[in-house]
């Protein structure tokens, strides 16, 4: 199909990259639905698709030093510009909304709701945000398609099949 390994489409760079801490994520999403109009569950999102154990799980994995999944991808073709167009998240949501959650008292994570813990956040708990630029409509479907259509999801039998290991080696 290619002739040489540069002939092979790249996908859209990241344009702008922002650490953003749980203490002030519901600050910056505020902030981009207020001021941008970001849209967090655009057309061609799954919609809100994670049970509350997943959200727990997630959100338990990186308050243990968990540090995959922390990336979270938009698209605005004039961010840092113009500002004019479409501002959509293209991969993150059900991470997102799982933090949001558990900071708003909606989920209890190792058995307490965030109000029910004494001190801070942690500040090793936290995404990265990353915006493209992406001029066309078409080309946005397809980047968010690509970065989701590769990986299969584990079958509950798989999952059990490790937590019986993990409870072997437990005693």
């Amino acid at each position: 199909m290619y002739k040489s390994l540069q002939d092979i489409p790249q996908h859209p760079q990241i344009h702008y990259h922002i650490t953003v801490d749980w203490r002030d994520l519901e600050h910056v999403v505020s902030r981009y639905i207020t001021e941008h109009n970001l849209q967090m569950n655009p057309d061609f999102q799954r919609g809100h698709v994670w049970n509350e154990e997943q959200k727990i799980a997630y959100i338990e994995y990186i308050m243990q030093g968990g540090t995959s999944g922390r990336q979270i991808y938009f698209n605005h073709p004039g961010w840092m510009n113009s500002f004019k167009g479409e501002f959509v998240l293209v991969d993150g949501l059900q991470r997102v909304s799982a933090v949001l959650d558990f900071l708003n008292n909606k989920i209890r994570v190792f058995g307490k709701y965030l109000n029910e813990y004494e001190g801070r956040l942690n500040s090793d708990w936290y995404f990265d945000f990353n915006i493209a630029k992406i001029q066309k409509r078409i080309d946005v479907l397809k980047w968010y398609y690509f970065m989701n259509v590769g990986g299969t999801p584990h079958s509950e039998e798989e999952i059990k099949k490790v937590k019986g290991m993990i409870s072997q080696l437990n005693g």
